[in-house]
């Protein structure tokens, strides 16, 4: 298991990025390529400077860990090169389309309804597959499933996958209190972590209209898949709500009636 660190406490950049490597991962700033410097030890993570390496390394530090925990168990592997090549893309994969994974997913909790303490209890899974035929890193995967699943429907899903059995124990480890855990799971090998903590601990997100906020606890999948299938990070959420299918069409509006917006 690998994990990675978001952590939106601050601004993102108005510059936009042209590559992966060539943004922060703590303040998210745009410094082109030749600026950053990765991670030594779990290589998962670049920063712009030593200051944001210092400011992120008290999140980091467990995921830290994991992450150089992952290539020495990939290094014993027989399979270990082909498993070692799915965790590469994965990372350039998420590094690709984190934000917009954790801007979509951020819906499933519901927090206007149920209240920040979904933010300790739930984690969102994301199930991802390989896309055979690939021209970029934005389309490497596709999703197959994305749910909301409680800490013991969490517990019971990993005990039921084909994924090391002290990757539940690491789950329990490094997730930090107030922080939101996005799982993802890729061909039913690949298992990493988005963990990221919401600028005001999610009372904007309570004071959100309740309507609305179930509405989205329930549309956010296929909004999602709508956007990555796209291949396209930059698409608007009217963009992704037009590339909807025509049975995708007739269940947002179902579920707009429902909750009457």
């Amino acid at each position: 298991m690998a994990s990675q660190d978001i952590t939106l406490a601050d601004p993102v950049a108005e510059e936009k990025s042209k590559s992966i490597y060539d943004t922060c991962w703590y303040c998210r700033k745009v410094v082109g390529k030749a600026k950053v410097k990765r991670c030594a030890n779990c290589r998962m993570v670049w920063y712009c400077s030593k200051d944001c390496q210092r400011k992120a390394w008290p999140t980091h530090k467990p995921r830290c860990m994991t992450g150089s925990n992952l290539w020495e168990q990939l290094a014993n592997d027989p399979d270990g090169d082909d498993k070692a090549a799915l965790h590469k893309d994965l990372t350039k994969w998420v590094a690709t389309w984190r934000d917009v994974i954790s801007t979509y997913a951020i819906h499933a909790l519901d927090i206007a309804n149920h209240g920040r303490q979904r933010i300790n209890t739930h984690t969102i899974l994301i199930e991802l597959e390989s896309r055979r035929n690939r021209s970029t890193r934005a389309d490497m995967f596709r999703i197959v499933k994305a749910s909301l699943l409680s800490q013991q429907e969490f517990t019971d899903w990993i005990n039921s996958a084909d994924i090391l059995p002290e990757d539940l124990a690491r789950v329990r480890e490094n997730r930090g209190a107030d922080t939101v855990q996005i799982a993802l799971t890729c061909d039913g090998q690949a298992l990493r972590f988005l963990w990221f903590q919401l600028r005001d601990n999610g009372e904007s997100c309570e004071r959100d209209k309740r309507e609305f906020s179930a509405f989205m606890a329930k549309a956010w999948p296929m909004l999602l898949e709508a956007v990555i299938n796209s291949g396209d990070p930059d698409m608007e959420m009217s963009e992704a709500l037009a590339a909807l299918t025509d049975e995708q069409n007739a269940m947002i509006m179902d579920m707009m009636a429902e909750h009457m917006l």
